[in-house]
């Protein structure tokens, strides 16, 4: 997933939360547990449990980054990232967050992806919507 924002009233990539590329290493099971309780804490989540207590999560690494024409945009990475090696096509400036993908229901109704900064316990990042072919209301 790619997602660009306009440097226009964006800010800046600054490094000051999440872990820059060099410092990118497995999380504990207590930061593990940290993000996907900020994440199932959201108002997004909490909606989604009023309806339903079946959930799964993943874990991955979302990514901010801005490029040398001062586009910032967001890329996800999977988990393993930390073993396999940052691809070179990043760069080092790419301030890292740990992802919380959580699927809603059974069947599936709603998609969630929170990246949190877990020095803050701040969401950095969030979206969510049903699964391709379902409305928001169920049909």
């Amino acid at each position: 997933m790619l997602l660009a924002l306009s440097s226009g009233g964006c800010g800046e990539v600054t490094g000051d939360s999440g872990w820059s590329s060099g410092e990118l290493r497995e999380l504990t099971g207590e930061e593990k547990e940290k993000a996907i309780d900020i994440a199932l804490n959201t108002s997004q989540a909490l909606s989604q449990l009023e309806t339903t207590d079946v959930y799964e999560v993943k874990i991955s690494w979302l990514a901010e980054i801005q490029d040398d024409s001062g586009l910032h945009y967001w890329e996800t990475f999977e988990y393993e990232i930390v073993e396999s090696g940052i691809p070179e096509d990043v760069p080092g400036s790419a301030v890292f967050y740990p992802q919380v993908h959580i699927v809603f229901g059974e069947p599936v109704q709603w998609l969630s992806q929170t990246a949190v900064d877990l020095e803050t316990e701040e969401v950095v990042f969030l979206i969510g919507s049903p699964p391709r072919g379902i409305t928001i209301d169920g049909s």
